[in-house]
């Protein structure tokens, strides 16, 4: 729900969902089949994001910690924040580059100014490189394959100590 209260602030209401987020789900599973029972909450990740961008919206931050699996089995992608309009003007694009210039050099295991434009073990390389103009769908397919790894493998495809590393410079 969005609207105004009487005094003229903006408001919106969001879902409450119980559960673990997927990254949560990753870190109990203790062998293959355990991340393969997973793969349910990838496939209806993957129809959420083919939906968006048959509407020309790209979420540019796909990874476990923005998954959520559901008390009852329901899947739902998280902060949608970063995601931008095709077509439409980047209002946050130089301050997404700039924040990807501080995160070359930010601890992967801190929260910095960073996080914000993505997450190094998930970003496409155009992202990793700040080409913000470049990022697209085919960004978001990107990190659905990264985390596809992660659930066949149980590790991430990239690692490293900082984003640089991750990024393979």
């Amino acid at each position: 729900e969005l609207g105004r209260k009487d005094d003229g602030t903006l408001y919106y209401t969001m879902q409450v969902v119980r559960g673990q987020t997927l990254e949560e789900e990753l870190q109990k599973a203790e062998s293959l089949d355990d991340r393969l029972k997973l793969l349910g909450h990838f496939t209806d990740l993957c129809q959420a994001i083919a939906y968006a961008h048959s509407r020309g919206v790209v979420h540019r931050d796909i990874k476990p910690a923005n998954v959520m699996v559901g008390e009852f089995g329901e899947t739902v992608v998280l902060d949608w924040g970063l995601a931008k309009v095709r077509g439409k003007e980047d209002i946050r694009g130089t301050e997404i580059a700039r924040e990807i210039k501080e995160l070359m050099d930010a601890d992967l295991g801190r929260t910095t100014v960073g996080d914000v434009i993505g997450t190094p073990k998930y970003m496409s390389p155009e992202q990793a490189k700040g080409l913000i103009e470049q990022i697209d769908e085919r960004s978001d397919v990107w990190a659905l394959g990264a985390l596809l790894y992660q659930i066949l493998t149980g590790r991430a495809p990239f690692e490293g100590g900082n984003a640089l590393e991750v990024r393979g410079r």
